[in-house]
């Protein structure tokens, strides 16, 4: 029972933590449109602007794998 609740309390926060860094990813595309910058000048280098990217890919599938583990079947 401990374990499924902390696998319920990994899911919560990676579910905020996807959304979050969702949002704030779609708000530097607005910018980018609305003002005619690139994601390198918002970013600070080509770099940065590949973690950004990465950053959201790393939690969509840790978001994945909380959900897989959550909806698991236990052995007994």
């Amino acid at each position: 029972m401990r374990k499924r609740y902390m696998d319920f309390i990994i899911f919560i926060f990676s579910t905020i933590s996807l959304l979050i860094s969702i949002k704030l990813f779609w708000n530097m595309g607005g910018y980018i449109d609305e003002y005619g910058v690139s994601a390198d000048i918002i970013s600070g280098g080509n770099f940065w602007a590949s973690m950004d990217l990465l950053r959201v890919i790393i939690l969509g599938a840790l978001f994945i794998i909380s959900l897989l583990r959550l909806f698991k079947q236990q052995d007994k």
